[in-house]
């Protein structure tokens, strides 16, 4: 039987069978269906909102496995199959179900060779796989191409900047790289419809494609994640106007606690649980005597950077030691809050996760913004600090010996967001800067002007 005589026999069969609407019942395994070789996949690109090009609804959306674009429905008023019938393209994948089917003879295509889209749309992984993610292998094992054979690291790829996303971006990256929510995002069934659960399935699926080892391109997009933030936070944060990323953070990891079902009650979710500690607050008189004392939950620990000098130097840059900063929290030094006198002791245990917080001062969301002020309220000290061995027990209540190894570094420097990440199967550094991913030697890491710093408790 000739190929025309197969297709006018399937199209014959899908008419007698289909419904108003289009759907049939006719499967197909179509390894030889030559509707097949028409599929581009270096056009498909799933990172976008899931709307028709034509009606912009979000119901019932299928991809156009030819030209990549978005169509409605397939019933026989569908946009979806007027291109099929205008455009001469006929393959086409539920972005809901993941099911194929050609148009306009309107058949299910069941067939192996489109797994690997499938896995682009919605990747999933093996318990096993999320295990090996911190194990040491051999570097090649640790490379993946694209389909421009363009070598990447999954894990370690960059997000577009659609304009001032920059905050954003670094933010997610280092979450992505906490264990227990990274975990979580990647064994994730993230197919619930419950709008309290919507910010944890598209960072899943954010999480999920940044570590695939098969994707199309070497880049992934935060857009839908992000104009879901948009939406949440009421334009608070969005992808025009650049914003603090520490404020992003704080906002981004308390939406994921009630995303997971997170309740006021302390550590009642996986985000909070990873960061969240106890800290004891004592306030002082003028006269030294003690006034109140209180114990509180905390997720970030903010410091304070020594005053820049009134008279710079333009040829040294101040320095100061992490160490020294996190003395704020020993139990002793005195902090001083709108002219009141503090002191704060961290209590045991210390969460799995710390978030330092090194307050530089104000970033202006625009150039334009900064030269309506006037001014440059960005404090450049530069703190050292070993990306191993952070021993917190100075700062602890009982003493107990608690090291940390840092995970990730949020930097801000030429206007932009950039983030620093640890690659524990290298046991290597990468620099993240939107798209741009290259390696920078640790002894490096501290030479950037570090706004946020992610430390990983060790067992």
């Amino acid at each position: 039987m000739s190929d025309d005589e197969s297709r006018k026999r399937k199209r014959a069969l899908s008419d007698s069978e289909s419904s108003d609407s289009g759907e049939s019942e006719v499967e197909e395994e179509a390894q030889g269906d030559t509707y097949l070789e028409t599929v581009n996949r270096k056009v498909l690109d799933f990172d976008f909102d899931k709307v028709c090009s034509v009606t912009l609804s979000n119901s019932n959306v299928y991809a156009c496995l030819v030209c990549g674009k978005y169509f409605q429905g397939r019933g026989k008023a569908s946009q979806a199959y007027l291109h099929s019938v205008d455009g001469d393209h006929h393959v086409y994948i539920s972005l809901e179900t993941l099911r194929v089917y050609v148009l306009p003879e309107g058949y299910e295509v069941k067939s192996h060779l489109l797994d690997d889209i499938k896995h682009v749309i919605d990747p999933r992984y093996t318990r096993e796989y999320v295990r090996s993610l911190d194990s040491p292998v051999k570097e090649k094992q640790l490379t993946s191409h694209d389909l421009f054979k363009q070598p990447y690291r999954p894990g370690f790829v960059g997000l577009n900047n659609i304009r001032s996303n920059d905050y954003a971006n670094a933010v997610i990256q280092a979450i992505a790289h906490v264990r227990p929510i990274r975990d979580l995002c990647l064994l994730a069934d993230a197919s619930s419809k419950d709008q309290k659960s919507a910010l944890f399935n598209r960072t899943s699926l954010l999480v999920r494609r940044l570590y695939n080892p098969k994707a199309f391109k070497g880049h992934v997009s935060p857009h839908e994640l992000l104009q879901l933030v948009s939406t949440m936070s009421k334009k608070r944060f969005t992808m025009t106007e650049r914003s603090d990323a520490f404020a992003f953070l704080v906002w981004y990891i308390n939406q994921l606690h009630l995303s997971l079902g997170g309740t006021r009650k302390p550590q009642s979710s996986p985000a909070h649980k990873a960061f969240q500690g106890h800290i004891k607050a004592e306030t002082y008189s003028a006269e030294g005597d003690l006034e109140s004392s209180a114990t509180v939950p905390f997720l970030t620990l903010s410091v304070d950077l020594p005053a820049v000098p009134l008279f710079k130097d333009e040829t040294k840059i101040p320095e100061v030691a992490l160490t020294k900063l996190l003395r704020k929290f020993d139990g002793t030094s005195v902090t001083f809050e709108k002219n009141v006198a503090k002191k704060y002791r961290l209590q045991s245990p210390l969460p799995p996760y710390l978030i330092v917080n090194i307050k530089r001062g104000h970033i202006p969301k625009s150039d334009h913004e900064r030269a309506k002020e006037g001014t440059d309220e960005w404090n450049p000290t530069v703190v050292n600090f070993i990306d191993t061995n952070l021993n917190m027990s100075s700062y602890v209540d009982d003493d107990m010996e608690s090291i940390y190894d840092l995970v990730a570094n949020i930097v801000y420097e030429n206007s932009k967001y950039k983030v620093q990440l640890k690659d524990k199967q290298r046991n290597a550094w990468y620099l993240i800067e939107d798209l741009l991913v290259t390696d920078i030697p640790r002894e490096r890491l501290f030479l950037h002007q570090s706004c946020i710093q992610i430390w990983e408790k060790r067992p």
